[in-house]
């Protein structure tokens, strides 16, 4: 719009439409307006910056080293707690590998993992399917140890639906326990709150996990709408 402006005085100048009294009021003017569209030029580019930062960000996937020392801050939350699991249960493939890593560093404490998918015919409802199901549930309430006190762990919460769904379709038969989430990573929009969790503040949300090493590891954040 200044360039604009400019222009237009510069052509009145020119053509001597512009009385001489008023050249120095135009003169100002014109430095004003010059100002300014450098100022502009100047915002568009930062925000240019901002927003390739931010791609590249989005790109860049948290490292194993980092992910190692975001899970050391769950252990020590865990154990800076009054509350003490008497055996840890991993959902999904993430879950699997940071729920034996816990149960081992919090003493050798029994371990469990159940995997889970997303039904691809639910459509955008994202039903989640725990294999197992009811025999799985049957199994671990067998193998439950006298405190009844389950930790629950998931690598990373991008909506909360994972564990919505456990407690959705298990909550009932493990009523009787005492049960505590936790997470390496959580997204701030996720409906569900989570006891002990990593980090937070990841911004923006990755597009990848260390855990995810190939793409033919297919991580459900794929398919989530993060808000």
């Amino acid at each position: 719009m200044s360039a604009c402006v400019l222009a237009i005085l510069l052509e009145w100048l020119e053509f001597g439409w512009i009385e001489t009294e008023n050249l120095l009021v135009v003169s100002l003017l014109i430095d004003v307006l010059a100002i300014i569209g450098g100022l502009t030029s100047i915002a568009a580019f930062m925000v240019a910056v901002v927003q390739a930062y931010r791609l590249w960000k989005w790109h860049r996937q948290p490292s194993w080293n980092e992910a190692l020392k975001t899970a050391e801050k769950v252990l020590e939350q865990i154990e800076g707690s009054a509350w003490m699991p008497g055996i840890v249960l991993g959902i999904g493939r993430s879950g699997g590998i940071w729920g034996g890593w816990v149960a081992g560093n919090l003493g050798s404490l029994p371990f469990a993992v159940i995997d889970c998918k997303i039904d691809d015919e639910s459509g955008p409802a994202r039903r989640f399917l725990f294999q197992g199901g009811q025999s799985f549930a049957d199994n671990l309430r067998e193998v439950l140890p006298e405190n009844k006190k389950i930790l629950i762990i998931e690598g990373a919460v991008t909506t909360g639906g994972t564990f919505g769904a456990f407690f959705e379709q298990f909550g009932t038969q493990f009523e009787d326990c005492e049960i505590k989430t936790a997470t390496l990573y959580r997204n701030p929009s996720a409906d569900f709150i989570v006891d002990y969790v990593g980090r937070s503040d990841l911004e923006p949300w990755p597009q990848k996990f260390p855990w995810h090493f190939r793409k033919a590891y297919r991580p459900f954040l794929r398919d989530a709408i993060v808000r």
